[in-house]
């Protein structure tokens, strides 16, 4: 303390000090010192901090700066690319990955794709960044690419086709599948063939039992990059014929992850490569963590892109082309027309038909309905009569849908050539083409009897000739429930004939080799016929809807006779046909017979039918016989 003669003793002012009692004054510290807190002495400095003359205390160096000497009037100024310690008493380089362009900022991290130059005082591009963004984007996006595999991936169905060598079922798809030698559960689905997508399972409520569709399970196992085969379990092969070229087949959850290869290594381990190289690249390489969520929605929406065009030529399968090209040929504008007569397609457009669709057709039959006609008459929801052109009915045809459409077709053509001359113009109803698909209520209605079906007005139309079975060897047409009641009403239009304004003919039985009843086609088909009749019980006839089979067995139990006069009157039918075949049969064996004899008795006939002409002066010479035209030729 200190007293300038104010006669009060008063403390040193900031900076300065007194050790001595009675002073009248109080002094400066050195420079490099400070008071001691009671003002009495000066202490010097401590390192990383200084004073200058007359500062209250020491100051800290600031940042940037060091002081490594005690007793120091000020600090040191760090170099670029260094900063000071927390004590201020050294310069330390900056840390990995950070810069300092001069003392006073300190150490930065740089931002970005950049790394600290080798000096530390300035950011460069980093190429290992760029490197690894670019192989986490890589991971990434092929992580995404691989995440539906996890759930399954639905695949368009290019073909499925019985072999019946095999006894197989082979599924063909569109694009490489992917899929290993295992058996992979899937499911089916809008393929028109209701055994592979759907099963029946019986549940009992209130003592009533009832039956309800549910999902079906199949597996799928490799035969070939495209080619699949279809089990009902593993290891048990559908026995069990299918043929479609729509619809779609999707693995269950997890089973494709599981059950897929690329590049011969099982997708679940590509999987953990790419989470795996994505988590290193996090740790090791310090990318921005915007980079991050950038590149996720990035890849999210490029792999959705491409999962979508893929799914799109997916969709674009062979039999898809042939519909598109068909449309653009037709080019009609479908006019509707009431259910009966009026539906009927004449035999020229069905050849046109079956033309273009040759390729994919071969031999199938119910695969018509679901694949080639309700794809065509989708748009407006008619019938394949009225998306081509109705005409009025001449020919009712009976049918089951397990004939192959090539051999239809052929029966039809065989037909129409001996009823008329110009045969492509014969009109016939057929329920595939006239009815209307999308509305079958109003075709066969389901609490009306059968008289009130589509099939009942065309069969009893006035123009109606008469009715073409189609037959095959197994006479299974008659096993179909709709084909008896057409039989039996196609023999009581024949009965009642005198009563129409046309007479009708009526059952006329079909092959692709000719009409049986007028002797034409094949001797062993009709025989074969026969054979099955002698024990076929019309009674025993099926439908698909067991309401269907019971309208119609009350209504042929009501006709007098019953199933018996009817069983009677089929086998007369088919009697007067083997008579008619053999007839035929007789006379073409006694023509050939009279001409094998022709050329047995003039073998020189047959040498003259084969000599060579020449015209020598005025007359003709045949091999060296000459032959004078003004004179009769020699025998």
């Amino acid at each position: 303390m200190f007293s300038n003669g104010s006669g009060f003793c008063q403390p040193c002012e900031a900076g300065m000090r007194q050790a001595s009692y009675g002073q009248a004054a109080c002094e400066f510290c050195q420079p490099g010192h400070a008071p001691r807190d009671d003002a009495k002495f000066c202490l010097s400095c401590s390192r990383g901090t200084y004073a200058a003359a007359g500062d209250a205390s020491c100051q800290p160096c600031e940042p940037g700066s060091y002081q490594r000497d005690t007793g120091q009037t000020f600090c040191e100024v760090c170099p670029a690319g260094f900063t000071t310690d927390e004590d201020r008493t050294a310069c330390n380089r900056c840390q990995a990955g950070t810069f300092s362009k001069d003392s006073l900022t300190g150490c930065q991290t740089c931002g970005g794709f950049t790394t600290p130059n080798e000096q530390q005082t300035n950011c460069i591009p980093s190429w290992a960044k760029l490197a690894g963004a670019v192989v986490f984007t890589f991971f990434a996006a092929f992580f995404m690419w691989l995440l539906p595999f996890l759930i399954g991936i639905k695949r368009h169905i290019a073909d499925v086709s019985w072999l019946p060598t095999d006894e197989a079922v082979i599924l063909t798809t569109q694009q490489k599948h992917q899929f290993s030698s295992k058996y992979i559960p899937v499911v089916f689905h809008d393929t028109g063939v209701s055994w592979l997508q759907e099963s029946t399972e019986s549940t009992t409520e209130d003592g009533e039992t009832k039956s309800a569709p549910t999902i079906s399970i199949m597996y799928v196992k490799r035969t070939s990059p495209t080619q699949l085969q279809i089990y009902t379990e593993p290891g048990c092969p559908l026995a069990q014929r299918a043929e479609t070229s729509i619809g779609t087949f999707q693995p269950t959850p997890l089973a494709e992850v599981f059950g897929s290869v690329f590049l011969g290594i099982p997708v679940v381990l590509w999987m953990g490569v790419s989470i795996a190289g994505m988590i290193a690249i996090a740790l090791l390489i310090h990318i921005p963590w915007w980079y991050y969520i950038a590149t996720f929605v990035f890849d999210f929406f490029v792999v959705l892109a491409l999962r979508l065009l893929q799914r799109r030529h997916d969709a674009a399968t062979p039999l898809q082309a042939l519909l598109a090209s068909y449309k653009a040929k037709v080019m009609t504008n479908p006019t509707p027309c009431d259910p009966g007569p009026l539906r009927s397609v004449n035999v020229g457009k069905l050849c046109k038909f079956e033309e273009h669709f040759r390729s994919i057709l071969q031999r199938r039959s119910m695969y018509l309905c679901p694949n080639l006609v309700k794809p065509l008459t989708k748009e407006k929801e008619v019938s394949f009569a009225e998306f081509v052109g109705c005409d009025l009915v001449d020919w009712f045809i009976s049918h089951f849908w397990g004939l192959p459409f090539c051999d239809f077709i052929l029966s039809l053509q065989q037909h129409a050539k001996h009823h008329a001359e110009n045969w492509e113009d014969v009109r016939y109803w057929i329920c595939t083409f006239s009815n209307n698909q999308w509305k079958m209520d109003e075709e066969i209605p389901r609490d009306a009897p059968p008289t009130e079906s589509s099939f009942f007005k065309a069969l009893t139309s006035p123009t109606c000739l008469g009715t073409g079975m189609m037959m095959d060897v197994d006479v299974t047409p008659l096993k179909r429930s709709w084909c008896l009641f057409e039989m039996l009403h196609t023999f009581r239009q024949r009965d009642h004939t005198q009563e129409r304004p046309i007479a009708f003919q009526g059952l006329l039985m079909l092959t692709p080799q000719g009409v049986l009843n007028t002797g034409r086609g094949s001797l062993d088909t009709a025989l074969r016929i026969g054979q099955r009749l002698t024990t076929l019980k019309l009674e025993e006839a099926m439908a698909t809807e067991i309401a269907d089979k019971e309208k119609i067995d009350a209504e042929v139990r009501a006709q007098e006779g019953g199933f018996p006069a009817i069983n009677a009157k089929l086998r007369s039918e088919i009697c007067q046909v083997l008579e008619q075949m053999a007839s035929t049969f007789t006379e073409d064996l006694s023509e050939l017979t009279r001409q094998l004899r022709e050329r047995e008795l003039n073998p020189r006939l047959e040498q003259l039918s084969r000599a060579r002409v020449q015209h020598v002066g005025g007359c003709f010479s045949i091999e060296g016989i000459v032959i004078d035209p003004d004179k009769p030729p020699p025998t």
